[in-house]
């Protein structure tokens, strides 16, 4: 799992931006999301909290390379969207 801080989102938050990517959540309470990417790829993304730290992985090719993915970034916004909702 990558440990997602500002600096760490930076370019994959730009990189969001200019795709579209469709956010499904698969289990709000387990924190897991499918991603399907802008050629019909589906993922899965998955956040963490420990310690007060949040931590997020991916199963594309990109996050194999330990670096933050566009899915992680856009499933992070939905994450937080959600857990504001629940009052998490």
């Amino acid at each position: 799992m990558l440990k997602l801080t500002q600096d760490t989102m930076t370019n994959a938050i730009e990189a969001a931006r200019s795709t579209r990517c469709r956010v499904r959540v698969i289990n709000a309470d387990a924190r897991t999301y499918a991603v399907t990417g802008s050629n019909g790829d589906a993922y899965v993304v998955f956040f963490k909290v420990k310690d007060g730290a949040i931590f997020g992985q991916c199963n594309c090719p990109a996050s194999g390379f330990k670096r933050v993915c566009r899915h992680l970034a856009q499933a992070a916004q939905m994450n937080i969207m959600v857990r504001s909702m629940r009052g998490h």
